[in-house]
């Protein structure tokens, strides 16, 4: 499910950078934080698009402390 959102996440701020319509759907307008968080991200990724917003991640937010590396087992599978 992390995963997942974090690849939701990805693909709709690069959808954003690539849309025809970019004086409709501004990336610097989008409030990311806000989008991540309504995606489950625990943890921002790094990724050129968030270049110039480092200020605002910083401020607004913090990473999840939680251990993450169970959900990077191969005893899952994509039914879990």
């Amino acid at each position: 499910m992390m995963k997942q959102g974090l690849k939701a996440f990805v693909s709709s701020i690069r959808s954003y950078t690539k849309h025809e319509a970019s004086y409709l759907f501004r990336l610097q307008d989008l409030d990311m934080i806000g989008l991540a968080q309504s995606f489950g991200l625990l943890k921002m990724p790094k990724m050129p698009e968030l270049k110039g917003k480092e200020k605002d991640v910083k401020e607004r937010w913090n990473d999840a402390e939680i251990d993450v590396s169970f959900a990077e087992s191969s005893n899952f599978t994509a039914e879990d």
